[in-house]
């Protein structure tokens, strides 16, 4: 039986990295492409010859990637070129827009074709003719062959094309890909490793931005688009004059307003972005084709500074990071996704190739050579600077990534017209934007009178719907009009306890009909409530008491404690025994209402340090309620389930936006909102149609 050895390479750690995140995706989005000017006569033929030596010339473009059995990645496997040939397209009888339209075409009809690994040619190319002496040449690859190293390729194909013989044989792909394994466990690189195993990569998401999925896993398919931006001559100018000024990288200006600006929307002080490196700085390495150039995590935790602050810090570590690149692999990183959330790179595409008869140029380039959700490229080109937003269309729209680029443009122009302000009070907001926010999206108003109170449009639906079910607790229940006689004695026996305008009425009560009673005749006597959780620590409860300044607390004996340590002017009235409430008039106080008046008191959680009250005016309760009901209206056949503590702001909405609407409000038992076998019961015996929760209930 007949052996066949096969002679292969390790995969270098950056080929290793993509057949990892290919395996990942189901259709492959890693891959370079490059569009080429021509500019003078080109022979077809002499062209395809020329293609095919340099392929000869380097190994790696006529490399297949081979798995034998028992390992987890294929071996580099070198092989005869085989046939090379460009498919011709002569577009010199169409028009100049007519050209530029179908290049562009072609161009992504080039991206959407599948390369394979195991099979030659390693490139696809397309000639296109413009005129006699201007043609496009549109090579295409797999990452796995070729990096966003245009300047090389364009000078070898000069080269080939003038069939210039070169004084050395070129340095071969497969000699690099051995040096930066071993380099990953030469003992000569521990301080290269120890730099990256000191670095922690952070997981931060664009969550405003980000799409809702459909599918079940986003991570097994990736759809690349992008738009681009470009600088005007003034941001132009100014770009250059700072670089200049500071002694920084424009590479380091545009990545530090990258820094920024996900700094502001992820709120997060530690960011990491994936950032391009490309040994072919060091001159040995220099004119060698192949995937060389790949992104390492570049993290910085942001501080109070300003712009110029950051811009100095990140020029330094950019020089860092560029010297200790070769040491970087993801088996030295604690994480579990080998890939980052976002990615920066640079690139001049002003380079040329001259030859005897041909000049080549790059027009355009496309090069995916990791995993990014969203990835900023910022390129200086003939005309100036483009920047480029690449994306996964599976994490993001393309009006959520404009909105985004808005953002960036009005940030770098705000850093690079003051950059010692600090990053925090850098705007991203354009003018148009700042007027949509204030303007557009803050359309809360809602038309009531600026004298009514809510008290008052209770009143007014009481009128409507005087017999309708208003508020039901276990077997009780009362009607609109029942409610609203109720509450009119209360608020006439608190106007003789001196209850009026601006008062503060502390309530301590549990949930019941008595609460909503009493809610409501505070605010019929010109009072505003104060809600008191009976549940509160008593340290709390004494503290609000106290810092409010109440002269009367409404409560019950069960429900304050015994030992609460109050000051003398705070006069209790316990509601049990005020049977006098009765004789009271039963018709509506006309009390005129100040539309700045004070409904209610709320006091925060104090997390952040003692608790401070906030003081709500009829106005703004009015608004927001009438706004709500707009918005999310309710009617009379609907049953709103009131759970949440009254000291709570959101219980604002469940306890008045049904008695504004002629809605029933059920009233959950007291601690009934932490037992959901009791919740789910009252839902379905008390047919409720509307019930507010947070996303983890």
């Amino acid at each position: 039986m007949e052996n066949h050895m096969t002679e292969g390479f390790r995969l270098s750690p950056q080929q290793k990295h993509l057949w990892f995140l290919g395996k990942n995706h189901s259709s492959s989005p890693y891959k370079v492409q490059y569009s080429i000017l021509m500019q003078g006569t080109v022979d077809h033929q002499r062209l395809e010859k020329a293609l095919k030596r340099m392929i000869q010339q380097n190994h790696i473009l006529r490399t297949s990637f081979v798995q034998m059995p028992g390992m987890n990645f294929p071996v580099q496997v070198i092989q005869e070129p085989g046939e090379v040939s460009i498919t011709c397209h002569d577009l010199t009888k169409e028009s100049q827009a007519e050209q530029q339209r179908y290049t562009r075409s072609l161009f992504e009809e080039m991206l959407n074709k599948p390369y394979s690994l195991a099979e030659m040619p390693s490139i696809q190319a397309v000639w296109l003719k413009l005129s006699a002496t201007e043609q496009i040449l549109i090579l295409g690859s797999s990452s796995m062959y070729l990096d966003n190293d245009y300047s090389s390729l364009l000078t070898q194909l000069r080269d080939s094309y003038d069939q210039i013989e070169s004084d050395h044989e070129p340095l071969q792909y497969v000699m690099i890909s051995e040096w930066f394994n071993d380099l990953l466990v030469d003992p000569e690189a521990d301080m290269g490793r120890e730099y990256w195993e000191d670095k922690e990569i952070s997981k931060l998401n664009l969550q405003s931005f980000e799409k809702t999925f459909i599918c079940n896993d986003p991570w097994q398919s990736c759809h690349p688009e992008h738009i681009f931006l470009s600088l005007d001559e003034s941001q132009l100018r100014k770009l250059e004059n700072i670089a200049r000024e500071k002694k920084v990288s424009e590479q380091a200006l545009f990545l530090t307003c990258w820094y920024t600006l996900l700094h502001r929307i992820t709120e997060q002080g530690l960011v990491t972005v994936g950032t391009l490196c490309d040994p072919r700085e060091d001159e040995e390495l220099r004119g060698v084709i192949g995937p060389l150039a790949r992104y390492v995590p570049f993290t910085h935790t942001l501080q109070h500074e300003s712009f110029q602050d950051l811009l100095l810090k990140l020029n330094r570590r950019l020089c860092e990071m560029t010297e200790y690149h070769e040491c970087f692999s993801w088996d030295h990183m604690e994480t579990e996704e080998r890939c980052f959330s976002f990615g920066f790179d640079f690139q001049d595409r002003t380079q040329w190739a001259s030859g005897s008869e041909i000049t080549f140029s790059l027009l355009n380039q496309y090069h995916w050579l990791d995993y990014f959700k969203i990835k900023l490229s910022g390129v200086r080109d003939h005309h100036g600077f483009t920047l480029e937003f690449h994306y996964d269309a599976q994490w993001f729209d393309q009006a959520a990534v404009t909105q985004l680029a808005d953002y960036y443009m009005t940030l770098l122009e705000k850093a690079l017209s003051n950059p010692k302000l600090p990053v925090d009070q850098l705007d991203i907001l354009n003018e148009v934007e700042k007027k949509k926010s204030l303007q557009v999206f803050n359309q809360t108003e809602a038309n009531f009178r600026l004298e009514a109170g809510l008290h008052q449009i209770f009143e007014e639906q009481v009128k409507k719907t005087p017999n309708n079910i208003a508020v039901q607790f276990e077997d009780q229940h009362l009607t609109y009009a029942e409610l609203n006689h109720q509450a009119n004695q209360y608020a006439r026996y608190l106007e003789r306890e001196g209850v009026g305008p601006e008062t503060v009425v502390g309530i301590c009560l549990e949930r019941s009909l008595e609460m909503v009673i009493t809610m409501l005749a505070v605010l019929k006597a010109g009072g505003a409530y104060l809600p008191l959780d009976k549940d509160y620590p008593e340290a709390r409860l004494a503290f609000i008491i106290k810092d409010a300044r109440l002269s009367l607390l409404i409560t019950t004996r069960e429900c304050l404690p015994n030992d609460l340590d109050l000051e003398p002017e705070v006069h209790i009235l316990y509601l049990e025994e005020q049977k006098s409430i009765l004789l009271e008039d039963k018709t509506d106080i006309q009390r005129p209402v100040s539309e700045n008046q004070s409904a209610y008191v709320i006091y925060t959680s104090g997390s952040t340090g003692l608790p401070k009250g906030v003081i709500i005016p009829h106005r703004a309760l009015c608004n927001h309620m009438l706004w709500m009901q707009d918005k999310f209206p309710l009617g009379v056949d609907d049953k709103v389930l009131h759970k949440t503590s009254f000291s709570f702001d959101a219980s604002i909405w469940e306890i008045f936006a049904p008695l504004l609407a002629g809605a029933a409000l059920v009233i959950a038992k007291p601690k009934g909102q932490l037992d959901p076998e009791y919740l789910i019961e009252t839902i379905q015996q008390k047919q409720i149609t509307v019930l507010q929760v947070v996303p983890t209930q």
